[in-house]
């Protein structure tokens, strides 16, 4: 393993609040949430490793690079839907590298319509990388630069709401501008609970805003190329790396897995079986049971039509990659 790897866990074990949830989800669910990789220092790296490694078509990626094409596909459609208010701020929301935003971002700039870019995670350096990222590519294309704020909050925690509201531009009248929240990266689907997820969103979001929501769907016997998928990506030893060294630090002789979970929301699983001696976080493990340390959810459609509906929100257009392999749902509050 490389040496950023080797990296302690100072970040989460020196967080009691962190840590207490950790052991948590660790003891009752045996995983660890993706929300708490977040707070990592090395979360930006990770996030934009993971991303690059999924972004293009090979004989290794079948199906998840579907994702991006689909975005910049139809970010144009989503665009023409906004051109009634001058003005579209941009908030993207959990893990982002801005790579998922740049489609937007270069939309709405040729068509002068946008407003900030603000990134949303608990991370202070995701959030400047994701940033540094955008504004570095609209230079390299001669576009106009942009003006951006950032939001420290976590979407899977209940204070994301008062956060986010309390950071909203009010400075413009509601005929003005719209606020556009960016949930992509199949990120809704990383989630150990996607509608509380989606639930604090909404709730944070002002009558009239726009999400839209990038999300991988099940389409049946796609297991085994997804699988096949993961099975390529996770061999780079900068991709989920700090997945892999909490696994090794919970059990330093076990082999990392990948497979398919059939359970109510189906999807990939990447883990490693507990030991009972080792103690890092200090949670009583067996022997032997499966720590799930990333999923990757693939939503039926029909219930991700569902949880959206229920959280609250009124789907506007839903668009699809060859196969439906994965779903661009584009809804307002």
């Amino acid at each position: 393993m490389p040496n950023a790897n080797q990296n302690d866990l100072d970040w989460l074990l020196g967080n009691e609040r962190l840590k207490k949830n950790a052991v948590r989800h660790l003891v009752v669910n045996h995983e660890i949430p993706k929300y708490i990789f977040g707070y990592s220092p090395l979360a930006a790296e990770s996030a934009k490793n993971f991303i690059l490694s999924k972004s293009f078509p090979s004989y290794n990626n079948q199906i998840l690079h579907k994702e991006q094409t689909l975005l910049s596909r139809e970010v144009g459609f989503i665009r023409q839907r906004l051109d009634l208010v001058s003005k579209v701020n941009i908030f993207d929301v959990a893990e982002t590298t801005g790579n998922s935003s740049l489609p937007f971002i270069f939309e709405l700039l040729e068509h002068d319509l946008m407003g900030k870019y603000i990134p949303i995670t608990p991370n202070k350096a995701v959030n400047e990388t994701a940033i540094n990222t955008l504004k570095k590519l609209v230079k390299e294309v001669l576009l106009p630069d942009f003006e951006t704020d950032v939001i420290s909050a976590d979407a899977e925690v209940n204070s994301f709401k008062s956060l986010v509201l309390d950071s909203v531009d009010k400075s413009m009248s509601s005929n003005d501008y719209i606020n556009l929240f960016l949930l992509t990266g199949s990120r809704l689907g990383n989630s150990d609970n996607p509608r509380r997820m989606l639930q604090n969103i909404y709730d944070s979001m002002c009558e009239g805003d726009c999400l839209a929501i990038l999300q991988g769907l099940y389409r049946s016997g796609s297991q085994d190329d997804i699988i096949s998928d993961y099975n390529s990506i996770v061999q780079n030893d900068n991709v989920l790396m700090l997945q892999k060294s909490l696994g090794h630090a919970i059990n330093p002789g076990a082999e990392f897995e990948v497979f398919w979970d059939d359970g109510e929301i189906p999807g990939l699983v990447f883990g490693i079986k507990s030991s009972s001696q080792n103690n890092i976080l200090e949670a009583e493990l067996k022997d032997g049971e499966m720590i799930t340390l990333f999923r990757s959810s693939r939503f039926r459609e029909l219930m991700l039509r569902e949880i959206i509906i229920e959280a609250g929100f009124h789907i506007i257009d839903i668009a699809y990659d060859r196969n439906m392999d994965h779903g661009l749902f584009f809804v307002e509050k």
